[in-house]
């Protein structure tokens, strides 16, 4: 049986961008069977710009909020009323690569129990440069990985992985475990890929799928500047990993070491803030400090 696929785009003051991620997604192989592009009341001329948009693909489900609602509020609402059995969220300032649909989906009908399939994501700058290539690195092919293989993939990796960019949700799981934790802020989504894929396994794509475009003053920017602010969203994590709902999924051991770790990493990037450089990896003495603090914790 075919599996359907739902796309949202939340757009907020992303005129100069939204129309490439728009058709980066009707451009795909296999197109999405639901497409919807939410407006949360830019100010920018976003409206203008889907208007031309919606003329040209009026299979295209644009709306447009009288007043801003938040991304977080989109991100729930598409959970709740999504008409497909896969829901991809996607930024309209970030875009996918050719195939990406096509890939997934077959995926999806080879692995159905899977909770989630996530690829690669290239980090680039706002001005085209290319940054860097997150992946789970472990995996070198294609596969199915299990609630246990999940697990040790979570361990092996930084504490603030997150291929959140490219990865499709089963619909019906992500309902199951609440959608969206909002209270979470930035680790809202990749909470909830964790949950999932802590239940009920993942499909992962060794193959870049999508591009995270990472602007001047965007949160994981003003997160290097403000610790203290991520410091409470890791305090909030730990109470909603350590609830009844969540708390089988994630051993107490690895709550701590994952908090712990992910402590030093934000200072770390405060430091590299302080001390000008893009990331971790780019300074050779923070990436040391970095290793060797984690080794400790370990």
């Amino acid at each position: 049986m075919k599996q359907t696929l739902s796309v949202w785009m939340p757009n907020y003051n992303h005129a100069a961008y939204v129309g490439r991620a728009i058709e980066a997604v009707v451009s795909q192989s296999r197109l999405p069977d639901e497409f919807v592009v939410i407006d949360d009341a830019s100010t920018d001329n976003s409206k203008e710009v889907l208007q031309q948009y919606a003329a040209k693909y009026p299979w295209i489900r644009i709306e447009y909020s009288a007043k801003n609602e938040g991304v977080l509020a989109i991100m729930q609402r598409a959970v709740e009323t999504c008409a497909s059995d896969y829901l991809f969220l996607t930024a309209a300032d970030d875009f996918i690569v050719p195939g990406f649909f096509e890939t997934a989906m077959e995926l999806a009908e080879k692995y159905p129990q899977a909770g989630i399939l996530f690829g690669q994501m290239k980090a680039q700058s706002d001005t085209g440069a290319d940054l860097y290539i997150g992946k789970a690195s472990q995996y070198a092919n294609s596969q199915y990985i299990s609630s246990e293989e999940y697990l040790q993939y979570m361990r092996d990796e930084a504490p603030n992985h997150s291929l959140s960019a490219g990865t499709i949700y089963n619909a019906n799981v992500l309902r199951e475990v609440g959608g969206f934790q909002t209270q979470l802020g930035p680790w809202t989504d990749t909470f909830s890929i964790q949950a999932i894929a802590l239940k009920y396994g993942a499909v992962y794509m060794a193959q870049v799928v999508s591009v995270w475009v990472i602007h001047t003053g965007s949160v994981s920017q003003v997160v290097r500047k403000s610790p203290l602010f991520m410091f409470g969203i890791i305090k909030e994590a730990i109470g909603v990993m350590k609830s009844p709902v969540f708390h089988q999924y994630f051993p107490d051991g690895y709550v701590r070491s994952w908090a712990m770790k992910y402590r030093i990493t934000i200072l770390l990037q405060y430091v590299a803030g302080v001390l000008h450089v893009s990331s971790l990896a780019t300074s050779p003495v923070v990436q040391s400090w970095h290793k060797k603090l984690l080794q400790v914790v370990m």
